[in-house]
């Protein structure tokens, strides 16, 4: 129960993540990679003392190559994201990104040797067709955002996979410290990155924009990787394909508070679509969290 509340959590606060991103980009005209590389300087900040304190006894030399591996994939599916986002709404893009459930599923049976029975193979196909329902619902995004919505799909699913690898290689006496170290090992290594970037010569208002970005990014990622620590990465993957709905939820709720044109109005008919989606969203969820018995 505690992975999944975390993963439901996980997609509230990432789906607030999607619109502030879209107003950064939109209305404080900051570019995207510009965004990426300072959210994640940022972040070092608080990741690095973190790693430190809950740096556990011993940690062999694959368990760093794998968190390796999660950073460089998640630091390219991030300059993608964030790139398609400046092409196309977060109603268009977050849909898509459901895809990735059914890649992470293959994968986790390929290399983690996670155990997938019928039923949860038919529910993570039924939440992937109804990803694809609701992004038809929500419009057809242009094709440079299509193609760089896809390959995040990819680059995100190989971090998934790295990082179940990363977990399972590394021990601790509770699951707390094991979430607080994964995540900040994983956005330090992350943060050495940005580097190359030069993020301090960044201008000051786009440094202050930033940090909104920032702190819902950290908060939503210590939900995601509860739920990836305590229930696997296709339990985590799984909560986070109802956010192509939650987003556009959210999207409406926020909207008096936001300037025009970060989210586009839509019609009734779209709107039937989407809660069509929604619900075979929640039969899947339901569905493999039964399955898992």
């Amino acid at each position: 129960m505690i992975a999944i509340a975390a993963g439901l959590l996980a997609v509230i606060c990432q789906s607030i993540f999607y619109i502030f991103v879209r107003r950064a980009q939109v209305h404080l005209l900051i570019p995207g990679l510009a965004l990426n590389v300072q959210m994640h300087w940022q972040l070092g900040f608080v990741a690095w003392p973190l790693a430190y304190l809950f740096w556990p006894d011993s940690v062999s030399w694959q368990a760093h190559l794998y968190a390796l591996g999660v950073s460089v994939a998640y630091w390219i599916a991030q300059i993608c994201f964030f790139s398609a986002l400046n092409r196309a709404s977060s109603a268009q893009v977050a849909p898509m990104l459901a895809l990735k459930l059914m890649v992470v599923g293959i994968g986790s049976s390929l290399f983690l040797n996670t155990h997938i029975n019928i039923e949860q193979w038919q529910a993570i196909a039924l939440a992937t067709a109804a990803a694809a329902f609701l992004s038809i619902g929500a419009g057809k995004p242009p094709l440079k955002a299509t193609l760089l919505t896809l390959t995040t799909v990819v680059m995100f699913s190989a971090s998934d996979i790295s990082l179940g690898a990363f977990i399972n290689a590394v021990s601790f006496d509770d699951q707390l410290s094991q979430v607080i170290f994964v995540l900040s090992y994983c956005f330090g290594l992350n943060s050495l990155f940005t580097l190359f970037c030069r993020p301090w010569r960044m201008e000051a208002a786009a440094t202050r924009a930033c940090i909104p970005v920032a702190a819902l990014c950290l908060i939503s990622m210590v939900f995601l990787f509860t739920a990836f620590v305590l229930g696997g990465v296709v339990l985590g993957n799984l909560m986070l394909a109802t956010r192509g709905i939650v987003v556009v939820l959210v999207g409406i709720a926020l909207r008096p508070l936001l300037e025009e044109g970060i989210e586009p109005t839509v019609e009734w008919r779209v709107w039937a679509r989407r809660l069509i989606a929604a619900a075979g969203m929640l039969v899947a969820v339901n569905w493999y969290i039964t399955a898992m018995g």
